[in-house]
């Protein structure tokens, strides 16, 4: 009797258990089932595309340096590494620029479209040619001002960048006055921006260790080498783009 009772409990449990069995695997296909509809719903996002315009002179074109080792292509190729991020780069520079012909040539390429990042980065010609402080002056605040309406008014996408010091090369090396003449004009860059509230990089101290350090400097003597760019490069994500 109690053998005959305790199969027919072992027989129900066995029962009950493929009850029990049976809907987990309902359950389980349903949860796959779910989560295969959210994930068709909410695609990986779209990449994040960067429109970047950057302004200078034979600094920024990346004079002397392979292709795409200048420091503005060299910053969307590192920031192209960011997951769902699209870099488009448009530059106008050209080596031997000074305030007024940087200024000359926005103009004629009568700009509409508007960008998420400018940097500028211009004054050294100036320097090096001698010209009127005073023009100088006046010009790098009408492309400051420039720049700013370029990125829609929003000034935290601006970036004036210092003028390198060429004194610290083999070209310029025994220059009298030249480190004393970019510290000015890069003071009065950085006290313009900060008066407009745009962010200003000091990429200066980089240059000046060209004697010191050969690998800083391009084949031709003078300008920066694409190792000293990729020095530039990483201060500005860190200042810009590393939140």
């Amino acid at each position: 009797m109690l053998t005959s009772i305790f199969k027919y409990g072992l027989y129900e449990l066995q029962f009950f258990a493929k009850i029990i069995f049976g809907l987990l695997v309902v359950v389980s296909c349903s949860e796959r089932s779910n989560k295969t509809e959210v994930e068709a719903i909410n695609p990986v996002q779209t990449s994040n595309n960067i429109q970047y315009l950057a302004l200078g002179d034979s600094y920024t074109i990346g004079e002397a340096v392979g292709e795409g080792k200048s420091f503005p292509l060299q910053l969307a190729a590192k920031l192209n590494l960011k997951p769902n991020t699209v870099v488009q780069t448009k530059i106008i520079a050209t080596t031997g620029w000074r305030t007024d012909q940087l200024i000359a040539a926005i103009e004629e390429k009568e700009i509409s479209e508007t960008y998420d990042f400018v940097t500028l980065l211009i004054g050294v010609n100036n320097q090096f040619q001698n010209t009127d402080f005073n023009q100088y002056e006046t010009e790098f605040a009408v492309l400051l001002e420039k720049a700013i309406e370029l990125v829609n008014n929003d000034v935290n996408k601006v970036l004036v960048l210092s003028i390198p010091d060429y004194s610290f090369t083999p070209f310029g090396e025994g220059k009298s006055g030249v480190s004393e003449g970019v510290n000015k004009y890069n003071a009065f860059a950085e006290k313009i921006a900060i008066q407009k509230q745009v962010a200003f990089l000091n990429i200066t101290d980089i240059t000046r260790r060209g004697l010191q350090e050969p690998k800083l400097v391009a084949n031709d003597n003078l300008h920066v080498s694409a190792i000293g760019y990729a020095e530039f490069v990483e201060r500005i994500i860190e200042l810009k783009f590393s939140k």
